[in-house]
């Protein structure tokens, strides 16, 4: 997976140096932010244009802070909906909260997520040049933990798996079935695509629920690593 885009969540009134902060950690390093500040004119309501950059962008970082900020019509602030978007469209999501008192309805959202799973990063800070220097070192891993390993690491590795697989493996356990698949080139496709014109049996295991791609991969096009 290649960050082109990165969409930086928070409030804006009040924390404007912690947002220029990281704009400029996620600039230093090549990627584009997608920030509310550079949205301009558009046929449709905020929300939804904030919604929508979510929806597209490669991966999420939330600044928090201690203001809940505007509320939508579903009572809930945007960019605790934002959050909600991203976890739905499952991005990598980086959190950086501040050290500062939190009450109310910030409150709830910060115990939401702290509680989420799922790949979640999240770090402290005090003040922009914290939380800059913590974003930098955040996008440096992410960058790193989404490359694919070489076909030699992935043979060791599985060889690995299945060492242990058969040291811990007990005459009363249920069968397993394991699949790895050998890394391979990125590129684009379309899944609606591949899903309709799937015919395999793992495709049929799929449907009838004994297995299931992994990270909920949508029925939509997008970019993602498929082995052939």
């Amino acid at each position: 997976m290649n960050v082109g885009t990165i969409f930086v969540s928070s409030v804006v009134r009040g924390f404007e140096a912690e947002r220029q902060a990281a704009r400029e950690a996620i600039v230093v390093l090549d990627i584009r932010p997608m920030m509310c500040e550079d949205f301009g004119a558009r046929p449709y309501s905020s929300e939804l244009a904030c919604i929508a950059e979510v929806e597209q962008s490669d991966a999420y970082v939330l600044i928090m802070g201690s203001e809940y900020g505007y509320e939508t019509d579903d009572g809930i602030s945007v960019t605790q909906a934002e959050f909600r978007a991203a976890q739905r469209t499952h991005k990598p999501i980086l959190a950086f909260v501040q050290e500062t008192h939190y009450t109310g309805k910030q409150a709830e959202f910060k115990q939401e997520v702290e509680a989420y799973q799922g790949g979640l990063f999240r770090e402290f800070f005090s003040t922009p040049v914290d939380l800059k220097d913590g974003m930098i070192r955040a996008l440096n891993r992410l960058g790193s933990k989404t490359q694919a390993i070489s076909t030699e690491q992935f043979d060791e590795q599985v060889g690995e798996a299945l060492n242990q697989l058969s040291d811990s493996w007990g005459h009363n356990e249920d069968p397993e079935l394991v699949l790895a698949f050998r890394p391979e080139p990125e590129r684009r496709v379309n899944l609606t695509s591949i899903e309709s014109s799937m015919d395999s049996v793992y495709a049929k295991a799929c449907q009838l629920g004994y297995c299931r791609m992994r990270d909920a991969y949508e029925p939509e096009t997008v970019q993602n690593f498929v082995s052939t």
